[in-house]
């Protein structure tokens, strides 16, 4: 990606993907991006930690369910209905604590 974009997700749901490759830069199992992200209300992006069938995945773990490549920040887990997500914040990013 060369150019930064917006991209707003205020419902839907991103589930099956795979970023696979075998450079180390492989990132961003459902969500790749390279710029401004928003995440709300009845939206789900899944991660690794859900049923095979609805699994995002990164091969080397950058990202399964989103990365950004400008910060870094990244989302492993599901990211639920009604859970906020926005790269002008650090709210939500990273994994919850197992329970």
């Amino acid at each position: 990606m060369s150019d930064e974009g917006t991209f707003t997700m205020n419902g839907g749901t991103i589930r099956g993907n795979k970023a696979e490759g075998s450079a180390e830069d492989v990132a961003g199992g459902g969500v790749l991006v390279n710029g401004t992200f928003t995440k709300r209300g009845n939206s789900i992006i899944y991660g690794n930690d859900t049923e095979e069938s609805n699994k995002n995945t990164a091969v080397n773990g950058r990202g399964h369910a989103i990365f950004v490549i400008e910060s870094e920040k990244k989302r492993n887990s599901t990211v639920n209905a009604n859970e906020d997500l926005d790269t002008g914040s650090d709210d939500n990013w990273g994994d919850p604590p197992a329970q």
